[in-house]
């Protein structure tokens, strides 16, 4: 009897402490748009696809800007928003003037509308990275 009642307080007591009281709840929890996603159900694509998004990103980048040799390496961020449009553009990687001209390449590309990202039918916005990497000789 003494090990039931034992038990029953402690779940009464995990209960109070874990359990969500209706005060706590916040009235007009945002929507999905207001939320940027790194998955979503349908996943963003570039007009063409992804082999054309990098074939852009390519055609785009400056490479008589690298003084040096051998293969340089950053990867890409940016948010595909709502209308397709990028921003939000962010870069890392250990060479700074590599680093700025993948930035630069990849901002000549805002003019080109991406299909965004879809969660349960409704069109969100999505970060999305990509490597870069050039090999020079």
């Amino acid at each position: 009897m003494m090990k039931n009642l034992l038990q029953i307080l402690l779940i009464l007591s995990f209960v109070n402490a874990f359990g969500q009281q209706t005060s706590d709840l916040k009235i007009g929890t945002p929507s999905l748009n207001d939320s940027i996603y790194t998955m979503t159900e349908q996943a963003a694509e570039f007009p063409g696809g992804l082999n054309k998004f990098r074939q852009g990103l390519s055609d785009n980048f400056d490479a008589s800007a690298i003084k040096g040799k051998g293969q340089f390496s950053c990867e890409l961020s940016f948010v595909i928003l709502e209308n397709g449009q990028i921003s939000n553009l962010g870069v890392t990687g250990n060479d700074i003037v590599f680093n700025n001209e993948a930035i630069r390449a990849l901002g000549s590309m805002k003019n080109k509308v991406w299909k965004p990202g879809k969660i349960n039918g409704e069109l969100v916005k999505s970060r999305y990275k990509i490597p870069f990497k050039v090999t020079f000789e």
